[in-house]
């Protein structure tokens, strides 16, 4: 296995950064359970949807609004939360996915997801159209970025 140098500084950085941004959040979300993707499995119960198709949603919301913000050239109306912060979530969500799918994976359900499967299962929603919400149509999904 070839060896690659350290990352930059600013890399390590920006993982401890989302590290301190995800042990804030989890405070706020998962609450004492202990189950780090408590919130994630209640909203996906509630909306009757799976924990993957849920968690898929998240990201899907977070990349449309990178989209929103890009288009508009960086302006938010929302001034506490800047387009670093989005990405940010948008990687802690990614990796709570990697944990959630492994726990299908361990409770034997591994399987390959398609975009199909993670689908919010409407037509439209929002920006992101998730079109078709069968493995025949293939998901597609399109983004507002010119």
């Amino acid at each position: 296995m070839p060896e690659f140098p350290a990352p930059p500084d600013r890399f390590n950085q920006l993982l401890m950064q989302m590290s301190e941004l995800h042990r804030r959040k989890r405070s706020d979300y998962t609450g004492t359970t202990g189950d780090i993707l408590h919130n994630y499995r209640q909203s996906s119960a509630l909306a009757g949807i799976s924990l993957e198709q849920g968690m898929f949603a998240r990201l899907c919301e977070k990349v449309v609004r990178i989209s929103s913000v890009l288009s508009k050239d960086g302006q938010t109306e929302v001034t506490d939360e800047k387009l670093d912060d989005t990405l940010l979530d948008l990687a802690i969500i990614s990796l709570l996915m990697i944990i959630g799918r492994g726990e299908r994976t361990a409770n034997g359900n591994e399987g390959t997801a398609s975009l199909a499967d993670a689908s919010c299962g409407s037509q439209q929603c929002g920006d992101c159209r998730c079109a078709g919400a069968n493995a025949d149509s293939g998901a597609r999904i399109t983004f507002g970025v010119a």
